[in-house]
């Protein structure tokens, strides 16, 4: 729950401070969650991402009474990953901008998701990292909770 309140937290601040996230009606628009380009292919990655997001979205629903939800998220994947119909070209988003990364850890943190933030408390943060294990492997459900908690 921790980190899933953090997410929320930076994206209120994001809309407040003039990132390209936009709230529309309620929803979050224009939210950029990007794999690292040296990351080996994983087609569960994106699925979990997919999953998580759809999990905090309705954790954010009901938690704002109705008021607040993700509704469009875009996952850049690395140019290596072999193409699928389904995957778009960019168009000015980049992993150096996006709001969410997907990356190997840092040894200060190891798999636990965190914030980069150079400002104080409440000041917008740079980014929010997650780990390949932290999507991947169940195993850290006993520690961090649902992967959709993560993300709120």
């Amino acid at each position: 729950m921790r980190v899933l309140k953090s997410l929320v937290l930076l994206f209120l601040l994001l809309v407040v401070r003039g990132s390209t996230v936009q709230l529309n009606n309620g929803g979050y628009e224009d939210i950029v969650i990007a794999i690292n380009p040296g990351l080996p292919e994983d087609p569960n990655i994106i699925r979990n991402i997919q999953d998580m997001v759809k999990e905090a979205s309705s954790y954010l629903f009901n938690a704002t009474k109705q008021r607040f939800f993700f509704k469009a998220v875009k996952i850049i994947i690395p140019l290596h990953w072999l193409p699928k119909p389904e995957y778009l070209s960019v168009k000015t988003e980049s992993y150096d901008k996006a709001d969410v990364i997907v990356a190997n850890p840092f040894l200060k943190y190891g798999d636990d998701p965190y914030t980069l933030q150079y400002g104080g408390c409440g000041e917008k943060g740079r980014y929010i990292h997650f780990t390949p294990d932290f999507l991947l492997n169940d195993n850290l459900y006993n520690i961090y909770g649902s992967r959709g908690s993560a993300i709120y």
